[in-house]
């Protein structure tokens, strides 16, 4: 319940001044564990909007 009040006060801050920065932090014991950068994130979607092409789009989006 903590986290949902959170969210929403974050969700107001955010709505109320249009400034709010969200940052995301990953801990791991190795540094090897985890890439350094998002960008595997970027192409696994072009890769995926590829194949999508390929089928003409038969899967679609979720609340499609």
């Amino acid at each position: 319940c903590r986290m949902w009040e959170f969210y929403l006060a974050g969700s107001e801050v955010a709505f109320r001044h249009q400034h709010l920065v969200v940052l995301q932090i990953q801990l791991a014991r190795r540094i090897d564990t985890l890439p350094l950068t998002r960008a595997y994130i970027a192409r696994e979607e072009a890769r995926l909007a590829g194949l999508d092409r390929l089928d003409g789009g038969a899967h679609r989006m979720a609340g499609e």
